[in-house]
């Protein structure tokens, strides 16, 4: 089976509608027979709530355990959103 990689940033997958774009790629690269992986980023850009840059401003003082964690929750938080979108 081949495999397809996608990668959305922030932005593709920033509002409903560029989810749902988003997850008709995936939706079409499935239904011509490919394996799919799909990576999302955070949602949005800075100032936006799930932002990473968003995240970090929240403990600007943080130790680096602190810092990664808050980094990689935008991206779960992400991939959480998107997954309920291919869900349907």
């Amino acid at each position: 089976m081949n495999i397809l990689v996608f990668k959305f940033g922030g932005t593709s997958v920033g509002s409903g509608d560029g989810r749902a774009r988003a997850s008709r790629h995936v939706r079409r690269a499935l239904d011509a027979g490919f394996g799919v992986v799909a990576v999302v980023s955070a949602m949005g850009r800075a100032g936006d709530p799930y932002a990473t840059d968003t995240l970090l401003g929240l403990a600007p003082d943080a130790g680096a355990l602190t810092r990664d964690l808050l980094m990689s929750s935008g991206e779960t938080i992400s991939a959480c959103v998107f997954a309920d979108e291919l869900e349907r």
